[in-house]
């Protein structure tokens, strides 16, 4: 990639995301007015970052207000911070593992699913959630507050970040109501200094496990079609689907290796 596209922009425009079309488009903020049937989530600014004010259900419990971040180049849905006094914990069935990666390196936590996250009066249900370790709460030593929003939730929508009117308008895209869904074989991976992409971490019980892939060894083909630093990411998404059955090639000490996984829901 050739840069980030940051908040200064954001600033003067009102931005809108067409994840229906893949189109980013900066308006006029004169002349800006919502789409009919949007409903607007007032921004609230600290630190010079964006927050929104959103609901979430765990488990059985009530709805809790939880004010997150907008993370828009954030992978997961929400990532939520612990808080007994809050009333935002872990759901009973996660799973402890890596959910992500910051300037200090890996961060560790648990994944699960929520019953419910509502934004602006837009319910989305049986979210995936990350809860990261108490440590990884304030990353960079910035208060986090109650976690993050991330595109994994946001892309479910055609949003406008309108910085000026302090607000966020949320359109829901064809993909609103699809459901979550986490990988579903195990493996955790990421790209190495070479640019192989190399099994980090093998989730105990898992179809990798099972099919005795292991840490180091390096992803060559996922279902027939070679993995590298542009595929990795889209080829990722194969591994969501429940009953499936998937080969993977790999590679360990320069001998090859083939294992077929059947894919199962893990969270």
């Amino acid at each position: 990639h050739e840069g980030i596209i940051g908040g200064a922009l954001f600033r003067h425009f009102p931005v809108c995301i067409d994840n229906d079309r893949g189109i980013l488009t900066l308006r006029k903020a004169e002349s800006y007015r919502p789409p009919e049937g949007a409903k607007s989530v007032p921004l609230v600014f600290e630190h010079g970052r964006a927050f929104v004010d959103a609901k979430v259900r765990i488990g059985s419990s009530e709805p809790v207000p939880a004010r997150l971040i907008v993370d828009l180049g954030a992978s997961h849905p929400v990532s939520l911070n612990e808080s007994k006094e809050r009333g935002i914990r872990v759901p009973g069935h996660s799973i402890e593992t890596g959910i992500g990666r910051g300037v200090s390196g890996e961060i560790m936590g648990r994944v699960g699913r929520i019953r419910s996250l509502e934004i602006g009066g837009w319910t989305l249900s049986e979210v995936i959630a990350t809860f990261p370790d108490k440590e990884f709460h304030s990353p960079r030593g910035m208060d986090s507050r109650d976690g993050n929003l991330g595109n994994g939730a946001l892309g479910r929508f055609n949003v406008t970040l309108d910085y000026q009117g302090k607000r966020m308008i949320l359109e829901p895209a064809r993909g609103f109501s699809e459901p979550f869904e986490w990988d579903m074989s195990g493996i955790q991976a990421e790209p190495s200094a070479q640019g192989a992409i190399r099994v980090r971490r093998v989730l105990a019980d898992s179809p990798a496990a099972k099919a005795d892939i292991r840490e180091g060894d390096r992803i060559v083909k996922i279902g027939g079609e070679e993995v590298n630093g542009a595929t990795f990411s889209s080829l990722k998404e194969r591994l969501k689907k429940h009953g499936e059955t998937i080969v993977v090639e790999l590679e360990r000490d320069d001998k090859p290796i083939v294992a077929s996984l059947k894919l199962q829901r893990l969270v």
